[in-house]
């Protein structure tokens, strides 16, 4: 019983301090004893709000056990309990409208987070906004407000100690995390002093519940303390301060205050504008950079290589063949039957692959005469499916056999010969290797070489830094002073050089734009009569 009292007690500091976007219990008690700074009523009303929310979200199971237990369950509760607190502040306990404003915010949260969690948006405090200004339009009506506001107990003085705490609580977290709060509340004291009016700009709706909560929130809940969350919260910020504006202009202000509503709006809007420029290329600066250096001029022609590593972004191909799996090495290790099998299975694995919308983008640009020679590093034929013409495979084909002695390469053996037969050459009489095996010798690497080497520009995509054949051809491509550009879609162990420029993105999507750009030049440069740049693709894997 007094370890589930405990677990209880954790929860319910931790949805007060879900209220500034943490989950540790000190944050909580800091941040119940900031609001009781300002009305004790309010900091028992929060208290109760959050107790009723942990409690009844645990038994309609409206958030993960996870979540639960973090405190995501019991903030929203907890703002109308502090909503509340200035009924008993004045006189006027009114617990029937608490417990109707309770039970709305439960029910009004518990379908609001299914809903917005197939939008993958946070709830944020919509439920208890939305019960708020639903419950004063109905019981108060349109012109006045219901719920009664609350001056602070202690003054000024009790304000200011509030304010510490907050900051206290948030810096648990990280220091970083409370710079924006201390900036915002300095920026909110300085122009509330300095203003002769009670306008908008002055007041409390703006900076204490629209900019600071969407500065926060972007911080927490998205990506951290980076300047890519400040540039996000100034987002939301601007959202939310334009549509407090709005609201106070249209005169609706004088119907009902928006309470955090413009907060939310603002954080919802600047996630999906994160998502968008997540998933668009054509945001992406790097990427315009990259085809400046592609685009066509009429001073002369400019050849451009595509090198990619780690083709299953391209192909979703399975892993590698798993060599560790075949038996150990001895004289006739190459010509071993069960290393033939094993080639056997992988071959026709890759037989059923099919060429992605990456290959036809490439054989595309092939066609239209964008694309001179294609190397790959991967074993199967989706280039060729593709459309791609002139092709090298780096390593070979899956259905090619390799002399051991004069480096031919031939078909693969029908009928599975090799459980009866040692394998050799028909030329040399030395032994054959499944290409999976051991490639083709460095035959095709040489070729890919030369064909490297006419590069001025090298698109990189998808680096593996554990292939030798690769870095070499990068190596390569940097001695002749080609520039090199790296578009990669997830962390590899590939390291840049100084020199290098970086897109990040889908590989697919970012060959989609390319193509889209460099056809749209070709077309205008063939009306002018212009001569077009040669790109060549290198894509080893």
């Amino acid at each position: 019983m007094r370890a589930s009292f405990e677990k209880f007690g954790g929860v319910l500091f931790r949805a007060l301090a879900q209220l500034i976007f943490s989950d540790k219990p000190l944050a909580g008690v800091l941040v119940l004893f900031a609001i009781a700074l300002i009305s004790p009523w309010c900091a028992v009303g929060a208290v109760v709000g959050a107790v009723c929310g942990n409690a009844a979200h645990l038994l309609l199971k409206t958030y993960a056990q996870s979540a639960w237990r973090a405190g995501a369950a019991g903030f929203n509760c907890a703002v109308i309990g502090i909503l509340w607190g200035g009924f008993p502040a004045a006189g006027e306990p009114n617990i029937s409208l608490l417990a109707a404003a309770l039970l709305g915010c439960i029910l009004l949260e518990a379908v609001a987070a299914r809903a917005l969690g197939r939008a993958r948006l946070p709830v944020l405090v919509l439920p208890a906004t939305l019960t708020a200004l639903s419950l004063s339009l109905a019981l108060a009506g349109p012109s006045s407000w219901l719920w009664i506001e609350t001056n602070a107990v202690f003054g000024e003085l009790g304000v200011a100690l509030a304010i510490v705490l907050v900051i206290v609580a948030l810096a648990l977290d990280s220091p970083r995390h409370a710079l924006p709060v201390v900036v915002i509340s300095g920026a909110a004291a300085l122009l509330a002093k300095a203003s002769m009016s009670t306008g908008v700009l002055a007041s409390a709706s703006l900076w204490a519940f629209t900019v600071a909560p969407a500065v926060l929130a972007m911080q927490m809940l998205c990506f951290g303390p980076t300047v890519r969350s400040a540039l996000a919260g100034a987002v939301a910020a601007a959202v939310g301060s334009t549509l407090l504006m709005l609201w106070s202009t249209s005169g609706a202000m004088g119907w009902a205050p928006p309470l955090l509503l413009p907060y939310v709006l603002g954080v919802w809007v600047a996630i999906a504008l994160g998502r968008i420029s997540a998933t668009t290329m054509w945001l992406n600066g790097a990427l315009w950079k990259t085809l400046y250096l592609l685009w066509p001029r009429p001073a002369g022609q400019r050849t451009v290589a595509v090198l990619a590593g780690d083709i299953s972004a391209l192909n979703r191909q399975p892993g590698t063949l798993p060599i560790q799996a075949l038996p150990p090495s001895h004289d006739h290790a190459m010509a071993n039957v069960s290393a033939w099998e094993t080639c056997d299975r992988t071959r026709r694995a890759l037989a059923e692959l099919q060429p992605t919308r990456g290959h036809f983008l490439l054989a595309e640009l092939e066609r239209r005469g964008m694309v001179c020679h294609i190397v790959t590093s991967t074993q199967d034929t989706c280039f060729e499916r593709a459309g791609s013409i002139n092709v090298s495979h780096l390593h070979g084909i899956a259905d090619r056999t390799v002399c051991s002695g004069c480096k031919r390469t031939d078909h693969w053996p029908p009928g599975r010969l090799w459980r009866v037969y040692t394998l050799r050459c028909a030329a040399c009489g030395a032994l054959l290797n499944p290409v999976l095996l051991h490639g083709e010798m460095g035959v095709e690497a040489v070729r890919a070489k030369k064909q490297i080497e006419k590069a001025d520009v090298v698109l990189v995509i998808e680096p593996d830094g554990r292939s030798g054949e690769f870095l070499g051809l990068i190596q390569t491509v940097r001695a002749h002073g080609s520039r090199v550009v790296v578009i990669k879609d997830r962390r590899t162990s590939f390291c840049p050089a100084p020199g290098d420029m970086i897109i990040t993105g889908a590989v697919e999507t970012v060959l989609s734009t390319m193509s889209r750009v460099l056809l749209i030049s070709r077309s205008f440069r063939q009306k002018r009569g212009q001569d077009l740049p040669k790109v060549m693709g290198s894509v080893p894997s």
